[in-house]
């Protein structure tokens, strides 16, 4: 919500800036292998009782929540 032109440059070319910095596609290839950690922990952790598989999956969810926040 900008007030004036001068705000709306600042926001477009902030955005235009994440595009040409390719940040989307980043975040896309992090997210990729974030996943793919959880699936190999979750297959790794299959032989295991629930409550460790819990345990392991919740400390790796949080550790990626924190990795998310941390790059904002």
């Amino acid at each position: 919500m900008t007030e004036d032109e001068t705000g709306l440059a600042v926001v477009m070319g902030h955005e235009i800036g994440h595009a040409i910095a390719n940040h989307g596609g980043e975040r896309m290839s992090q997210e990729l292998l974030a996943q793919m950690g959880g699936i190999a922990l979750s297959e790794a952790l299959s032989t295991r009782p629930q409550e460790t598989q819990q345990l392991f999956m919740g400390a790796y969810g949080l550790g990626q929540s924190n990795r998310y926040v941390a790059s904002l």
